[in-house]
């Protein structure tokens, strides 16, 4: 006679064999890859809560802010912008400030928005680059660093240039050395694309080509690099 319970005890590998998995490397990397996964999401919450606390405090006070968040305040004659503005910077931030106003309607919080953005997606894409330079830990680490920067939350509420062309020029490099490792045409295209974008935002935003070429040429010269 064989009691229930020893029947029971038989057939549970045979009932639940995903649940319990019999491979123990299986399961410290699965338990890895979680506790990694909460880290990066702790992280990332913190960037966001931090660049979007107290957002009464947010205002247009610098003078090329105000630059960038005028076009709605500018008619035909001035070309609907603040005249010479490509003297301040390209025009993609103003233009995705306008349409900020356009679809919130006009105050800081929407002057703000673009930058906001861009602010609270780099630490994200921090970790992601350098995850796939120098590995996990050097990733979290570099995340963690981005969210708690007080130069980076600072410009972050701020209707300047500097957060999203750091965005871009980030992007870029992440992409284009892609490009190296993989040989791959569609990485490189889309790291001119990102470029392009960061010289449309600032008129530094050439510097991936400076970084990528240099980075090439040591791929070049160096195996293993």
């Amino acid at each position: 006679f064989v009691s229930p319970t020893v029947c029971f005890e038989l057939s549970m590998p045979a009932l639940l064999p995903a649940a319990l998995p019999r491979d123990p490397a299986s399961a410290n990397t699965r338990s890895e890859w979680i506790r990694e996964a909460v880290l990066v999401l702790l992280v990332i919450a913190a960037g966001i809560g931090l660049r979007l606390a107290y957002p009464s405090r947010m205002a247009v006070e610098h003078f090329d802010e105000g630059v960038y968040a005028s076009n709605r305040w500018f008619g035909e004659r001035e070309d609907y912008q603040y005249p010479n503005r490509y003297l301040y910077a390209p025009p993609l931030l103003p233009a995705l400030i306008e349409w900020s106003f356009v679809l919130f309607g006009p105050s800081n919080f929407a002057a703000m928005l673009p930058s906001l953005l861009a602010g609270c997606l780099t630490v994200p894409l921090v970790w992601k680059v350098v995850r796939g330079w120098l590995g996990p830990r050097i990733a979290l680490a570099a995340a963690l660093l981005v969210a708690g920067s007080d130069l980076h939350i600072a410009f972050s509420r701020a209707a300047l240039t500097d957060v999203l062309v750091l965005f871009w020029i980030i992007a870029a490099v992440g992409v284009g050395s892609r490009a190296f490792v993989n040989g791959s045409p569609l990485a490189a295209v889309g790291a001119g694309i990102l470029t392009g974008l960061a010289w449309w935002t600032k008129y530094n935003g050439w510097l991936p080509l400076a970084i990528l070429g240099s980075g090439g040429v040591a791929w070049a010269l160096i195996p293993g690099s």
